[in-house]
């Protein structure tokens, strides 16, 4: 039996667009994982389906398809091998982060305001805070090694974001930390200064994989169309702790004797002083 994807959505079959997206909006808050740090595992595999409900409800292609041939024959994994007419198959590969980002930034200017993000306000309220920022649930490659305070060069790339590491020690994420990212950035008819300084409110309990995304901050790639900037947190290595979700694990190394009778072993604490 193939997911309910209307279910899942909360939403009868003959539900239309505008009830579609209240129906995501108000699932995707309830289920973002930032909003459920002790049920996480959970809340990740609820998001995750809501992202694929709404992909492929929000889709009118998608949606006929699944209307009359169910999640197998979208998928191409009916009995038999059968699916959707013409070999049309589809497979979730988006990232439910950069789908629930860009659902609430097309509202952006008007549809929604901060009341109904109810705690994940744009500029200010969003766990991370600071200008779109979107926690993430996995981690993305940068451009290259590249230091903080450092600049970047041309960015180029075109319609695709520029994405880059924000590199942070486990005692800054822990307290929480100021950075500063200098970039240069390419201008084909834009008045705008060609350099451009991001100031990253590093919150204390980020993880690694974070991201943060700043519209039409990057290169202008065509007359008046400029790239977008996402920023990923990643975590440096810590010489004695590594951390594993919200707790903090250390390897001891300890003798036979030791590890029969038991003994104790005395850590500090990792400490923004």
């Amino acid at each position: 039996m193939g997911k309910d994807y209307y279910a899942i959505l909360g939403v009868s079959k003959d539900a239309k667009e505008n009830d579609i997206k209240k129906a995501y909006k108000k699932q995707a808050m309830k289920w973002h994982p930032d909003k459920n740090p002790d049920n996480q595992e959970e809340a990740e595999k609820k998001f995750k389906e809501l992202a694929e409900a709404y992909d492929v409800i929000s889709d009118p292609q998608k949606r006929a398809i699944y209307d009359q041939y169910g999640e197998e024959g979208l998928k191409g994994q009916a009995p038999g091998g059968g699916g959707a007419p013409g070999g049309f198959r589809y497979e979730f590969s988006g990232d439910p982060n950069e789908i629930f980002s860009s659902f609430f930034k097309s509202f952006r200017g008007g549809g929604f305001d901060d009341d109904d993000m109810g705690g994940f306000a744009f500029g200010s309220g969003f766990p991370g805070g600071g200008s779109n920022m979107f926690m993430g649930m996995g981690p993305m490659g940068g451009m290259g090694p590249m230091g903080m305070n450092g600049v970047m060069g041309g960015m180029g790339g075109g319609k695709r974001p520029f994405t880059s590491d924000v590199r942070c020690t486990l005692e800054e994420l822990f307290a929480g930390t100021t950075k500063k990212l200098k970039i240069t950035r390419q201008c084909q008819t834009a008045s705008r200064e060609r350099e451009h300084v991001f100031e990253v409110q590093v919150r204390p309990g980020w993880k690694a994989g974070t991201k943060l995304t700043f519209p039409g901050e990057g290169d202008e790639y065509a007359p008046g169309k400029f790239q977008d900037v996402v920023l990923v947190i990643k975590e440096k290595p810590h010489a004695t702790f590594r951390r594993d979700g919200h707790n903090l694990v250390v390897n001891a190394r300890c003798s036979l004797a030791d590890a029969l009778c038991g003994f104790k072993a005395a850590h500090t604490p990792p400490s923004p002083h």
